[in-house]
């Protein structure tokens, strides 16, 4: 089985797809919110950083990052300094 392994501080991250949100008469509404700039870490490169993890939703610059496909999937490949928070539980402050 092939994977992904970031490189030179690179973070991997999966994107959840997009709602897509429809009228009652079919009509498809935009949104621009920036909920999708949120997503869950899926693999950190040996020298970007022990700050996060895989398993951790992070949320992550606009604009930032390189879209790719791998597997019928899509990625983000990230710098890990365009990771701007991740998300903690209660018990973890």
């Amino acid at each position: 089985m092939t994977k992904l392994k970031p490189m030179n501080g690179n973070v991997i991250l999966k994107i959840e797809a997009e709602k897509e949100n429809k009228t009652q008469g079919g009509i498809i509404l935009t949104t621009t919110d920036d909920s999708k700039l949120e997503a869950v870490v899926v693999a950190v490169a040996p020298d970007a950083t022990t700050e996060i993890a895989e398993g951790n939703k992070v949320v992550y610059k606009k604009y930032a990052g390189t879209e790719i496909e791998f597997n019928g999937e899509k990625y983000l490949m990230i710098k890990f300094d365009d990771i701007l928070a991740k998300y903690i539980d209660a018990d973890e402050i």
